[in-house]
């Protein structure tokens, strides 16, 4: 990873950070989809944004996040254990 994008990652945590402090948990999420937009393929990215989704009870979107993850790294766990706990989380609702 540059220092550059350490960097950024850095300041786009501290961000939704911020916004949680702040108790503004949809400023932090639309921070997070903005950064997505602007990296797709990060990861890290999409792993904190399925569980902010999923935290915030917008199921759908934290199966496609945690989906997207498990496509750009299908070996990192901890994409299948969001998607995991999303779909759980549907069946539940669904009943």
């Amino acid at each position: 990873m540059s220092s550059v994008h350490r960097l950024w990652w850095v300041l786009t945590r501290l961000g939704v950070r911020l916004s949680y402090a702040r108790r503004r948990p949809q400023r932090a999420r639309a921070r997070l989809r903005q950064a997505t937009e602007r990296r797709p393929a990060d990861v890290e990215l999409r792993l904190l944004l399925a569980e902010l989704e999923l935290a915030a009870g917008d199921i759908d979107r934290a199966i496609a996040e945690a989906g997207i993850a498990i496509q750009l790294a299908p070996g990192d766990l901890r994409g299948m254990s969001l998607l995991l706990q999303a779909q759980a989380r549907a069946e539940v609702g669904a009943h």
